[in-house]
């Protein structure tokens, strides 16, 4: 995980977690500077979250989330 162009490491992580600020789970990184919705999708949340209700921001749209502007 290291660009070689940027000469840093790069990474998305997905974080489950309520309002309250317990943490329910934490994906495992994909590798790179993706979007919200491609790490979304390879991080097994939506299949383990389905009878969930979820919030997400802006870069969820079309998951299943709630989402709403700031």
């Amino acid at each position: 995980m290291f660009s070689g162009k940027h000469r840093d490491t790069g990474f998305t992580l997905q974080v489950a977690a309520p309002l309250a600020g317990d943490l329910f789970a934490v994906s495992d990184p994909v590798p790179g500077s993706r979007h919200d919705m491609h790490a979304w999708r390879h991080s097994g949340f939506p299949k383990a979250f389905a009878e969930r209700e979820g919030r997400g921001d802006l870069g969820y749209v079309g998951s299943g989330l709630l989402t709403a502007p700031p």
